[in-house]
């Protein structure tokens, strides 16, 4: 299972105060999905190489902190599916052999 997690910003759906929400991608086994994080930051701090906001105030490493949060839960999320996965058909196959 090849996992890449990464963010960037939506420009198009810029709000009034002119900050923009950062989305995370997923890609999964060459599937991409999009998910918004409801994080918004303005595009002056933003870093596109490193996905993260820059500078060293106290509110970009709290928005930082959040983004490393979101790629932790959804890493543990893909895990916890991939052992549930695992232990399902383990259980079939022992299953399917006693009939």
């Amino acid at each position: 299972m090849r996992i890449s997690i990464g963010f960037k910003l939506k420009r198009s759906k810029k709000r009034n105060d002119e900050t923009i929400p950062v989305y995370v991608n997923i890609i999964l086994n060459r599937r991409r999905v999009e998910l918004s994080t409801r994080i918004f930051v303005s595009p002056n701090n933003w870093d596109p190489a490193k996905e993260r906001v820059s500078g060293t105030s106290n509110k970009a490493k709290t928005i930082n902190n959040r983004l490393d949060k979101v790629a932790t839960n959804i890493l543990d999320i893909l895990i916890s599916l991939k052992l549930k996965t695992k232990n399902l058909m383990f259980w079939i196959s022992k299953t399917n052999s006693m009939v």
